[in-house]
């Protein structure tokens, strides 16, 4: 499973939420939207069923810095919700989205008679915490190219999913973006991403990459 697998693993835990009905509010958010501003409080939480959207914090010079590009069947936002406490991140829509937005106390209300929300909750946080425990790891022993790889593939993945009739997935993120989730600067990734097309995996274009190969990426990403 890849590193950056918080959105590969959260859509099987997040199953009985995209199934559910008659809790939270269908609603429709162009690109550019900004949906929730670090250290904001309010009670209510999202799942993504098309589009991204990003999550950022704000460094100590107030630079933002990518956490992680969030993709669909990924819920959001439900901890700080619940506990009415303030967001860490800030959260923004990168594309156009399309999102169930549930209010925290009318779903923890209905937990009693739908258990099922509640226990995809805990699975997601356990899917979350391992997910991070794996990136803390890759990222003090894994090199530049298999940081990008992993990235490569997982976004890719979702992509095929989204556009079944697309031979080669398009990822739509900027080297600047790429370089922020590997934890990698924007020249590595541009020498990498150049290293790759070489051996006729992808090719980059303006505003994304596009993956050649997809099979061959899946197979160097289960070697490593």
């Amino acid at each position: 499973m890849s590193i950056y697998a918080t959105w590969d693993g959260s859509l099987q835990c997040t199953r009985p939420w995209l199934d559910a009905r008659g809790l939270g509010e269908r609603v429709w958010v162009p690109a550019g939207t900004t949906l929730s501003e670090a250290q904001a409080v309010h009670g209510h939480f999202h799942l993504i069923r098309a589009g991204y959207i990003s999550a950022t914090m704000a460094r100590a010079n107030g630079a933002p810095l990518l956490l992680e590009i969030l993709g669909p069947g990924t819920l959001f936002g439900a901890g700080p919700a619940f506990e009415r406490s303030p967001r860490f991140a800030t959260t923004f829509a990168i594309t156009d989205c399309t999102l169930d937005c549930f209010d925290a106390a009318t779903v923890e209300s209905a937990f009693g008679t739908r258990p099922e929300l509640a226990v995809a909750l805990i699975r997601l946080m356990n899917v979350t915490q391992r997910s991070l425990a794996r990136k803390l790891m890759r990222f003090t022993s894994s090199t530049p190219e298999e940081r990008l790889l992993e990235l490569l593939a997982r976004v890719s993945r979702v992509e095929q999913l989204q556009n079944p009739q697309r031979d080669r997935p398009q990822v739509h993120l900027t080297h600047d973006q790429l370089a922020a989730m590997s934890g990698l600067s924007r020249v590595t990734v541009t020498r990498t991403l150049k290293k790759l097309a070489t051996q006729g995996l992808v090719q980059t274009q303006p505003g994304h990459v596009e993956v050649l190969r997809p099979d061959l990426l899946e197979r160097r990403v289960e070697g490593l």
